[in-house]
C-alpha cells in the first residue's frame, strides 16, 4: 500500500464509487500491515474492506499496483492496470 502512486488515487476512487452505485461487491488485497492500510484509507477516504495477502501471490495475480481482478461467480472475467480501469464494463 506504501508503493501506490497518487495519481492513482483518483481513478480507483472512481471506480469504487461506480462499483458501490451498481450495488456490486469490492475487497481490496494488500501485503501491507494493518496499521499501513487504515492509513491509507483514511487518508484517501477509500472505504473498502482490505484483506491481507501474501505479496508473492498478488504479484501472481496481477501484476500492477494498483490494479483490478473483476470476478463473476468466482471466475476472473478481466484484470487492469490502475491506468486502464476506465474501460472496464461492469
Amino acid at each position: 500500500i506504501n508503493k501506490f502512486p497518487d495519481k492513482a488515487i483518483w481513478p480507483i476512487q472512481n471506480f469504487i464509487q461506480e462499483i458501490n452505485d451498481k450495488s456490486y461487491q469490492i475487497s481490496g488485497l494488500s501485503s501491507s500491515g494493518k496499521e499501513d492500510i487504515n492509513q491509507f484509507r483514511t487518508d484517501n477516504k477509500i472505504n473498502i474492506v482490505f484483506y491481507n495477502c501474501d505479496d508473492i501471490v498478488l504479484k501472481t495475480m496481477i501484476r500492477a499496483n494498483p490494479g483490478v481482478v473483476v470476478l463473476d461467480k468466482g471466475t476472473v472475467v478481466e484484470k487492469k492496470n490502475w491506468i486502464d480501469v476506465e474501460e472496464l464494463e461492469l
